[in-house]
């Protein structure tokens, strides 16, 4: 409905689907701190993993809108991708690691963000010309 009513007001679009991604993370942080939720919750309840759908529709909307300045020379180069990539490994290390406390927290809200950055760094790769491919 949000997508019907904005149509292509892509920047208050954005502003919207980053405010509903906030306030997922604070959502979420206030069961894991404040309400000591059980960890299967977190992993399959959608009010808590709103955000990774929200990130993806804000992703779409960014490449939709074309602002290629998002997405310059730098962020397209091949080593940034790696990088990146090496930012999403180091993460699952960490899952691994520290368990579902890291999940649940930080790692619900790291993941999500790198694969979105990462998918844009790939789509701009293919396509050094533009910035939304």
């Amino acid at each position: 409905m949000l997508f019907l009513t904005l149509g292509r007001d892509y920047r208050r679009l954005a502003r919207i689907l980053c405010g509903l991604i906030v306030a997922v993370w604070i959502y979420r942080a206030v069961l894991f701190f404040g309400f000591h939720v059980r960890e299967v919750y977190f992993y399959e309840a959608f009010d808590t993993r709103a955000d990774h759908l929200l990130i993806g529709c804000l992703l779409a909307v960014t490449l939709r809108a074309d602002w290629s300045g998002l997405l310059d020379a730098n962020v397209r180069a091949a080593w940034t991708a790696v990088a990146v990539a090496g930012l999403l490994a180091v993460s699952n290390v960490m899952e691994f690691k520290y368990g579902t406390d890291y999940r649940d927290t930080i790692g619900f809200i790291a993941n999500p963000l790198l694969t979105a950055v990462w998918i844009a760094q790939l789509i701009g790769m293919r396509n050094p010309c533009s910035g939304a491919g």
